[in-house]
């Protein structure tokens, strides 16, 4: 809107010109804004902001199609009663059955509940390496020509708005700024996580399940969850089946819920929806903050047909304030995720993972909550994209604290914690396989980066396979076509990095919080005033320095590598 920049433009010379004070996030609101205006092209020719306008427009369409592609994909293989050894019965009972020449056939669909339960506890080699190529191959063929015209057309509109490259255009009013300074940081990060992968593939090497080999000491990639699950169960007393025990899904959220009581000083208050949505499993709370209300938290939090197969969190209505801090819009805010359904006989068990998944995306809903600012284009979690893992990154780390585990955990039949021998080793090992996981983070941002430096028609192929080359070089061949299901893409577009440069702040952060303690509201609504409560209103940077009092260190990530 040309006269919208106009008047914004001008009110702000004459503000400045007049010597009339503005508070400062109103100057942050108009600089951030006047720059936006500016990269999106509102000083070029109208002919120029029409094709602008219209390549975006088509890049909206692509990227709905292309995630569309992968919730709605319906990819599944058919197995034999022999084919789910190691499996318990209950999962197995619970799965869809066809019938084919007097042979019974059980169907293993690619939703997360059903592959990761499969990739990590199924003894049978060709099961896992069938479900995990199906799993891989999500949103494939379709996504790959749709991928290539986002690329395409992403690259001409950088050209249009004078960068060399989206990536640079992507990235130049991020906290990392430029391409370059991403490269150097994942070059940083894999160099110490290369180190620690050698121990880790020793490890492995060294225990081996049965019927499972490495070649050429490297593992195929359908081998690698179910070798660490096994050495894990076998050899730190970590079964993730016995711990899932300890987390039904109605007292997880509901100690979930009294930590962020106790930490934030909210209060949830559950409400009927009488189906008023638009599906009778979701649980709606009413969210209140020293008596006020706040808003509402809507948790969609099981598998079904079409629906978003990851899991995120979505901000419905951002939280507004007036002048005098009194909330005069509350936020709607939207978890989602795909956990295993309860039957008629258990509850629904939440692996350790997927609690973990819940507190992450449960730390994004937060900042939502508690994110009111004046300005709606600052409220929540509207800040820069490299920051905005960090709230719900720096809670994830509370899943390996005794206190934290001993509170949400109750086995669903005898109502124990979890015991004081399991919380240590998971403790104790929370960091066991830690450079496997960094690999694979870089590698995904390193494809995120090179997909959209300059050029068009590119080989999407050899760029997914060179961002791994690291991963292949030390511990197994990646998927094919993997970028068909990679969703972030469409959304995070080059700055997929985000996720491990935010999560430098959010150890940082936690070490800091956890010196005071984890239940303690004064730090909870110290670390609430000085990052959360701004939003977006303040550059990320201030927001750290305000919150520690120096600058952020990256002493406690690194730490965690040795």
């Amino acid at each position: 809107n040309k006269k919208l920049y106009t008047i914004l433009k001008e009110y702000y010379e004459n503000v400045k010109k007049c010597n009339i004070k503005l508070s400062k996030s109103q100057e942050y609101f108009i600089e951030e804004t006047l720059k936006g205006y500016k990269k999106s092209g509102i000083e070029k020719s109208d002919q120029v902001r029409n094709k602008i306008k219209e390549i975006a427009q088509n890049i909206s369409s692509l990227s709905l199609e292309f995630s569309k592609n992968i919730n709605s994909n319906n990819r599944n293989i058919k197995v034999k009663i022999e084919d789910l050894k190691g499996l318990d019965k209950e999962f197995i009972d619970s799965l869809n059955k066809i019938e084919e020449n007097s042979q019974t056939y059980y169907i293993l669909t690619v939703d997360y509940p059903t592959y990761f339960k499969v990739i990590e506890e199924c003894s049978i080699e060709k099961t896992r390496q069938s479900l995990w190529k199906e799993f891989n191959l999500r949103g494939y063929p379709e996504n790959k020509d749709i991928l290539n015209k986002i690329i395409n057309l992403r690259d001409e509109l950088s050209k249009l708005l004078d960068f060399n490259s989206y990536a640079d255009m992507d990235l130049d009013d991020e906290m990392a700024k430029n391409p370059d300074n991403v490269i150097k940081f994942l070059k940083t990060i894999e160099n110490k996580a290369k180190e620690k992968i050698k121990k880790e593939i020793n490890i492995l090497k060294d225990n081996l399940p049965t019927f499972v080999r490495s070649i050429n000491n490297k593992f195929n990639p359908w081998d690698i969850a179910y070798i660490i699950n096994e050495y894990k169960k076998n050899n730190l007393s970590l079964d993730e089946n016995l711990i899932s025990q300890y987390f039904p899904l109605e007292n997880t959220l509901k100690q979930l819920f009294n930590i962020y009581q106790q930490f934030f000083g909210l209060k949830f208050e559950e409400i009927d929806i009488e189906n008023n949505l638009w599906h009778k499993d979701l649980k709606v709370s009413k969210v209140y903050k020293q008596d006020k209300f706040i808003g509402f938290l809507i948790l969609d939090l099981f598998p079904r047909e079409n629906k978003f197969t990851h899991a995120c969190q979505v901000s419905l209505i951002p939280s507004v304030k007036d002048n005098k801090n009194n909330i005069i819009c509350p936020a709607v805010v939207l978890v989602i995720a795909n956990f295993t359904k309860p039957t008629n006989n258990k509850p629904a068990l939440l692996r350790r993972k997927e609690v973990t998944t819940f507190f992450h995306e449960c730390g994004h809903a937060i900042h939502s909550l508690l994110g009111t600012t004046k300005l709606a284009a600052f409220s929540g979690t509207s800040v820069k994209r490299d920051f905005v893992e960090m709230p719900s990154q720096m809670l994830e780390e509370w899943m390996t604290e005794k206190d934290i585990l001993k509170l949400i955990s109750n086995h669903y039949k005898t109502n124990e914690h979890l015991p004081d021998n399991i919380i240590e080793n998971i403790k104790k090992n929370k960091n066991l396989f830690l450079g496997t996981f960094l690999l694979g983070q870089i590698s995904y941002a390193l494809f995120s980066l090179n997909i959209f430096n300059s050029g068009i028609n590119k080989d999407i192929d050899k760029i997914w396979k060179d961002s791994h080359k690291s991963l292949e070089n030390i511990l197994y061949k990646t998927s094919e076509y993997g970028y068909c299901s990679f969703g972030h893409i469409t959304d995070y577009a080059s700055k997929y990095y985000g996720y491990l440069w935010s999560s430098i702040f959010a150890k940082d952060l936690f070490d800091t919080i956890k010196k005071h303690g984890l239940l303690n509201n004064q730090i909870g609504e110290l670390y609430t005033k000085k990052v959360l409560s701004k939003g977006g209103s303040k550059d990320p940077n201030e927001l750290l320095k305000d919150f520690l009092s120096r600058e952020p260190s990256t002493e406690t990530f690194f730490k965690e590598l040795e």
